[in-house]
């Protein structure tokens, strides 16, 4: 069915803040375990020119990659997904 585009923005809102407020009141973990449950496994990602694994997220929201055996964290902003 139709939406208003307030009532669209109304619901975001909510949902947002509902999200913000988990992280205030309770830190990063619960949105970290809720978003790496629906996060897909075996995902190829480009860092520095290099094909990486990608393995989850850490406590601080760093994404977490695996290449050739080694471990190592990395801002999610620093990922080239285009490729």
């Amino acid at each position: 069915g139709y939406i208003s585009r307030i009532r669209m923005i109304e619901s975001i809102s909510r949902y947002f803040l509902s999200w913000l407020n988990t992280w205030q009141e309770e830190g990063f973990k619960p949105i970290h375990e809720r978003w790496v449950q629906k996060l897909e496994k075996k995902v190829k990602f480009n860092y520095l020119n290099d094909r990486s694994e990608f393995i989850g997220l850490d406590e601080n929201g760093l994404g977490l990659f695996k290449k050739n055996g080694k471990h190592f964290g990395v801002s999610l902003n620093e990922i080239d997904i285009t490729k």
